[in-house]
């Protein structure tokens, strides 16, 4: 922005240069305090009215407007008040407001109906000051940013007189340049937190609500059905042979079928039910207020919906789409979320089992045979995702040089009811199976952020992450929202992936791990060895820290050829720039070991146990 040179006011005729001066130095001052901070864009309307106010000392200006179009193809338009206008000065503005927004923005010409105004007023106590329509005059700027397709024009009302004074004139032009900054940052930001909320809440492809969002809604049905003794349904569907569509069709057909087999349900559905993506090819549905005869009719109407609508493969063939469909009934099967959700499930698992293409509803027998049939660890599990009542732990990693504890690495547990712990170790294999392990760990990362608020920890933590949960489109969206709401420094977040879970995946690996890298997040490669694609990923992947495999380092103690191995991995690390982690150093005897092979970090038992409490030395 130009700066205006006091000095020129030498120049300007005597009788002029005192009054000029003040406006100058007072739009400098104007300027300064116009710095966009997170304050500004928190309270964006305070900020104008306090604005709009110090400006008047100044200069007379009736109002301040900010015209913006926004994704939904209408136009928002905040009007700000000096004073509390009368009538017809509104009708005034607005009417050279419209006149005003033709042509400046995408769709061409709004129509009246498209354009929101909201008028806020600084002072309501006073009226403001009459000016005739002819000796008004409405000063605008405009901008439009196409990378996020934010367009807006910003303008001041003053009197024609005001106007036509030269020096002022370049004051209101760098204030609504000012003011222009300020607003496009503010819809900016705006709009990119809203599509953090969204992803946080959808799956990005079908667009219905995630797992995460089910569960929390499911936990507020039953809530709400207990209080006024109302029953409601719930519904797990299955689309049959999904993942030979999807090996014989690639993904982008399956994902075609998915979006199509979400279209179907929903014209399937009342406006009030509840329609949400569990997970691959699994879907859910709350009914409210609805029996198990109602349920079984949505269902009916579902499956035969979809029978008459075969879609058509590339290659031309013709392709039916079919669904096993369960159902239970709060509270007729299950008083609890979890237990209700566990039941459906394992009806849709029983119509599979018998062939395919049907409707699975409990009978009370079959009710207590699935309560034999479901393992008490994923009764656990649900519960634990429901209750989101998964426990962080800590198992500290030392710097092998100064002997600090600089970094922790995150593990997952489960609290029993007999006050005992379940290790990840345990249940990991199972939730991933059940297809809620994605949400167990965005509970277990959000707990952790909220210790390391809370505790004021400056070390670096390590986060193991299930290869499922990679292919989650909305992934590094949502945990950008979570480390930007507890202000975790992402610099110090490292994410490790299991070299055994990624071996299948390495082109989505590698697409993930750039993304994270571009956020700022680190990277990491766990069991690094066990393999045989260690030479790929470092090549690949923007590796910061390798995890020599837990084996290699207990062997190399006793064995020559698993020495070796570490060495050889340790020496293409430290070429490479990448720092190394022992891991499984258990006992003396290994930490004396590691400690000659110049090893960045160790980690195991040795050096400290797994614990719900954050350590450092640093």
């Amino acid at each position: 922005m130009k700066k205006h040179n006091l000095k020129e006011i030498g120049n300007l005729p005597d009788k002029n240069i005192s009054v000029d001066r003040d406006i100058l130095e007072s739009e400098v001052k104007l300027l300064e305090r116009s710095i966009i901070t997170s304050d500004v864009i928190r309270n964006w309307k305070g900020y104008i009215k306090h604005l709009l106010v110090e400006i008047n000392k100044v200069v007379e200006v009736y109002n301040i407007c900010s015209i913006f179009y926004m994704d939904d193809g209408k136009c928002d338009v905040e009007i700000f008040w000096l004073n509390t206008p009368s009538i017809a000065a509104t009708n005034n503005l607005k009417k050279t407001i419209l006149e005003n927004i033709k042509g400046h923005f995408p769709s061409g010409n709004l129509e009246n109906d498209s354009i929101r105004f909201t008028d806020n007023i600084v002072g309501n106590s006073v009226a403001l000051k009459e000016v005739d329509e002819n000796y008004f005059h409405f000063k605008t700027t405009s901008a439009c940013l196409e990378t996020d397709k934010i367009c807006g024009t910003v303008g001041i009302g003053i009197h024609k007189d005001t106007s036509d004074n030269t020096i002022v004139g370049l004051v209101l032009e760098s204030i609504l340049i000012t003011l222009l900054n300020v607003m496009v940052t503010v819809k900016a930001v705006d709009k990119y937190t809203n599509e953090l909320k969204y992803y946080a809440t959808r799956d990005p492809l079908t667009h219905l609500y995630n797992q995460r969002v089910f569960w929390e809604l499911l936990h507020y049905e039953t809530e709400r059905s207990n209080r006024h003794n109302n029953k409601f349904s719930l519904m797990v569907i299955d689309i049959d042979d999904f993942k030979s569509i999807n090996d014989v069709y690639g993904h982008s057909f399956g994902d075609k079928i998915l979006k199509e087999y979400t279209r179907f349900i929903r014209e399937m559905l009342r406006g009030e039910d509840l329609f949400a993506r569990y997970g691959g090819d699994e879907f859910v549905v709350i009914l409210p207020n609805a029996d198990i005869e109602q349920a079984y009719s949505v269902a009916e109407r579902i499956n035969d919906f979809l029978d008459k609508f075969p879609l058509t493969s590339p290659d031309g063939n013709t392709i039916n789409i079919t669904s096993s469909i369960g159902i239970s009934v709060f509270p007729d099967n299950a008083k609890d979320s979890s237990t209700l959700f566990s039941i459906a499930e394992n009806m849709m698992y029983r119509v599979k089992s018998q062939g395919r293409n049907g409707i699975g509803v409990p009978r009370q027998d079959d009710v207590a045979d699935i309560f034999k049939r479901l393992g008490e660890k994923s009764i656990i599990i649900t519960r634990a995702l429901a209750e989101k009542s998964v426990i962080p732990y800590f198992q500290p990693v030392m710097n092998l040089e100064t002997g600090n504890i600089e970094a922790n690495e995150l593990l997952m547990r489960i609290p029993l009811n007999n006050n005992g712990i379940m290790n990840a170790g345990e249940f990991i294999e199972m939730a991933e199976n059940m297809g809620v392990i994605n949400e167990l760990d965005y509970i277990l990362m959000e707990k952790t952020f909220k210790i390391i608020r809370e505790v004021n920890y400056q070390g670096i933590i390590f986060i193991n992450l299930s290869p499922k949960i990679l292919i989650v489109k909305d992934f590094i969206y949502r945990i950008g929202a979570m480390t930007s709401m507890y202000g975790v420094d992402v610099g110090k977040i490292v994410f490790e992936i299991t070299e055994r879970g990624t071996v299948r995946n390495i082109k989505l690996i590698e697409k993930y791990a750039l993304d994270l890298k571009s956020y700022g997040f680190k990277f990491a490669i766990d069991d690094f060895g066990s393999g045989f694609s260690s030479f790929q990923y470092i090549k690949k992947f923007p590796i910061d820290y390798v995890k020599l495999d837990g084996e290699f380092i207990k062997g190399m103690i006793n064995n020559h050829m698993d020495k070796a191995i570490v060495l050889s991995m340790v020496t293409l690390a430290k070429e490479l720039g990448i720092k190394t982690i022992a891991e499984f150093v258990e006992d003396k005897e290994i930490l004396t070991a590691v400690s000659g092979m110049d090893i960045d970090y160790v980690q195991g038992y040795y050096i400290g146990m797994p614990s719900p409490v954050l350590q450092s030395s640093i």
